[in-house]
């Protein structure tokens, strides 16, 4: 079983999970010094681990495609709440009507200025956490 490029994909995620959060962070401490107002948004990172799970120890036992996993927190809220999609892999997205989607469309405009046009972070999509944080989960990106 070769899990090289699932475990190298699963790193892929977590870095721009991480990424996200961090250039977000200063985001709204660029804002904060122009005393501009952002509604706060955030990636959900805090706690992910990249995992494996140990192969059955019978030869051709193993039933798992892969061992290696990405686990995040789960965001707590209906099971049926739909995912709010801001921005695609191929497109900006609609033109944005509410503040939470200026701001993300604004994060997403900062990103190559923040990493000297080396990333972009596209397909961002995420859903309001319980403290009503727009969380951003499976972050794409372009480098």
């Amino acid at each position: 079983m070769n899990n090289g490029p699932h475990l190298s994909m699963l790193f892929c995620e977590l870095k721009n999970l991480h990424h996200g959060d961090i250039i977000a962070k200063d985001l709204f401490s660029y804002a904060e010094d122009l005393n501009v107002s952002i509604p706060r948004f955030q990636f959900n990172v805090e706690g992910a681990i990249l995992g494996a799970l140990e192969p059955c120890a019978e030869p051709g036992k193993d039933v798992l495609l892969h061992i290696h996993f990405l686990a995040t927190r789960l965001l707590p809220g209906p099971a049926d709440l739909a995912i709010q999609k801001f921005t695609g892999n191929q497109d900006c997205g609609a033109d944005p009507t509410d503040s939470m989607t200026m701001a993300i469309h604004a994060f997403s405009h900062y990103v190559p200025i923040y990493t000297d046009n080396n990333l972009v972070l596209c397909d961002l999509q995420g859903m309001y956490d319980r403290r009503k944080v727009m969380t951003l989960v499976d972050p794409q990106s372009h480098s």
